[in-house]
This record gives structure tokens, sequence and C-alpha cells, in this order.
């Protein structure tokens, strides 16, 4: 196969992989949740959330230094525990990659239409949504590895500029209006009489842990196609564990803020983007919103990238049929691309 260097993706085009991957819905949308079961340990549980994925993403990263090829983790079981076993992991990876792609992208269209005020539920509107927003990623495949690596990129800035203007606006509010922590008073905060943070214990901090776990998934499909990077056994375990310190600095700056500025609104809110409720400045609000949507466009396209890349590294061991590494001038594996379209419908 023929393919331009240049189209490749370099080291921080990885780590901007990487976080796209990581941040899709889950730190716009959930929070409010996690500090509800955790309260005032909200920050001590994303941090020990951080942790296990860190852990995680190492192993990865491990792995990608001694297989290069594409498939993740397809291809470390194929070449830790052989054939057969390499089989069973691609077609469980592959296809719970497809599916969630498909969950992803109707999420996208249920909060983009509640946002502008439309009923979610409403089953034309999200098709007519779903089918308008696989055109837009089916288009931006066809151009190119290196429109869909610029894609990739723009989208992942606008999302961590967005989390970003979260932390500065908080920290200027702040000083400017001299406000006091509510930090402390997260546990103590009532409504309808009743207490919203139940009493901590060992079951509902565990399952704090396991919500704020899931904002940090992701990882495990960076590596899906290595042979679209350069230098992958160097880059790639750099790349991901820079990612996830990345992720994990911002995701607690977040909720700090939250939480100091106003943690009712966090966990009472019924906004789709949970997040947005802590701030009263209508302008930063509409800002957070397009942020919140440009982050899970954004992980859609990661998902346009990573699924069929796992389905062609089958194909290419000869455990999937030849016809299926097909790729366009472009560098687009099109059959496999659609395949997975024809999944993430399904």
């Amino acid at each position: 196969m023929s393919e331009k260097t240049g189209d490749k993706l370099g080291f921080w085009s990885i780590v901007l992989l990487a976080i796209n991957a990581i941040i899709g819905s889950g730190i716009f949308l959930t929070p409010g949740s996690v500090v509800q079961q955790a309260g005032s340990k909200a920050l001590v549980v994303y941090l020990i959330a951080a942790i296990f994925a860190a852990i995680l993403a190492i192993s990865f990263a491990a792995a990608s230094k001694y297989v290069t090829k594409s498939g993740a983790a397809y291809a470390y079981s194929k070449a830790a525990f052989g054939k057969k076993i390499g089989f069973y992991m691609g077609v469980l990876r592959y296809f719970s990659a497809s599916v969630a792609w498909g969950v992803m992208a109707v999420g996208v269209i249920k909060s983009t239409i509640s946002i502008f005020g439309g009923n979610p539920n409403k089953a034309i509107n999200v098709t007519i949504g779903f089918l308008i927003l696989m055109a837009i990623i089916t288009v931006i495949n066809l151009f190119g590895q290196k429109v869909v690596k610029y894609v990739m990129n723009l989208a992942t800035i606008g999302k961590l500029a967005a989390l970003v203007l979260i932390i500065i606006a908080g920290v200027v509010l702040l000083i400017t209006t001299g406000a006091s922590s509510n930090l402390g008073q997260v546990d103590q905060l009532t409504q309808n009489g009743q207490k919203i943070v139940p009493t901590l214990t060992t079951t509902t901090f565990v399952m704090a842990i396991v919500s704020a776990f899931y904002a940090f998934t992701g990882f495990e499909s960076v590596a899906s196609g290595s042979e679209d990077m350069k230098n992958p056994e160097k880059n790639l375990p750099r790349a991901i564990p820079l990612a996830i310190l990345i992720i994990a600095v911002v995701y607690i700056g977040v909720v700090a803020v939250a939480m100091i500025l106003n943690p009712r609104a966090l966990m009472t809110t019924k906004q789709v983007v949970a997040i947005a409720a802590i701030f009263k400045n209508e302008i930063l609000r509409d800002v957070i919103l397009v942020g919140a949507l440009v982050s899970m466009f954004g992980i859609n396209v990661a998902s346009s990238f990573n699924a069929p890349r796992i389905l062609e590294a089958m194909a290419r061991e000869g455990q999937m049929s030849q016809a299926l590494t097909k790729r366009t001038k472009n560098n687009f594996p099109i059959r496999t691309f659609f395949i997975s379209v024809g999944l993430a419908i399904l």
C-alpha cells in the first residue's frame, strides 16, 4: 500500500487523537452525578479514576512499543496469545467499537436536539440527525487522512479550549467577586428539605469512581490505527500517558471550579450540559454549550478513524477477507468504514 508519510499522524497529532478519543460528553454532562455520589470527596474520586486510567494506559502504551501493527487490543492479543485468541478479541473489539460509535452518535444528536429546545425522544428527529451526522463524517473521511487529522486536531483543541475556559472563568470570578468557596458545604446542601448528597459509604464511593472512570475511557482505541502513525513504537508510548495526564489535570480543575462556585446548580440542574449551569453569564454558557457539541462531534470523528481500522487490521493478518484492505487514492479504508457505519446504524 502506497502512503504519503506527510499524511500520517505525528506525535502531537497522536496526543490530540488520544485526548479526542477520551474527552467526549462525560465531563460536560455527568460531573454533577459524580459530585452527588461523592460530595466533597469528588476531587479524590477523579484523582483515583485518573490513576486507574493511567495504569491501564501505560499498559497499552508499553504494548504499543513492541507491536506496531494496527488493531490495538486485537494486535496485542494475537501477538501474545496466538491467532485464535486474537481473532476472538478482534471480533469483540470491532463490534463493540462500532456499536459504541452508534451509541455516541445517537447521544450527540439527542443532546443537540435538547440544547436547541427540540424533542430528543421523537424518532424522526433522531433518525434525520443521525443520518446527517454520518453523512458529514463520511465526507470528512472521503477527503482522506490528512483532512481527518486536521478535523480531529481542531475538534480536540476546541473541546480543550472550552474546558480551560471554564477553569479560567471560575478563577476570575472567585478573584473579582471575592466569593467564598462552597467546597466544604457540598455535603450539607439540601433540596426540598433533604440532603442532596447522601451519606458516603464504601459502595457509593466505589460507584462514584466507576462513574468518573467513564470519563477517561477511550485510550484503549488510540492504537487501532497505529500503521497510520509516524514511528508508533516511539510516539504511542509517550503520547498516551501524556494525554491522560493533560486530561486528568483539566478534569480535576473543571470539577474543582464547579464545586467551589456553584455545587448546587451542578447537582440539581435540568440542563443537558450540566457544567454550564454553574455560570450565570449567558455568553459564557453558550460558549460552553458549543464546546460540548464540538467535543461530542470530535469523539464521533475519532470513532470513525478507530473502528474501521480494527477490521482492516484483521483482514491484513489474513483473519478476514483481503478485500477489506482496499483503500482509496486518499488512503481511506472505504470498505471497512461503510461496514462500520452499517453496524453503527443498526
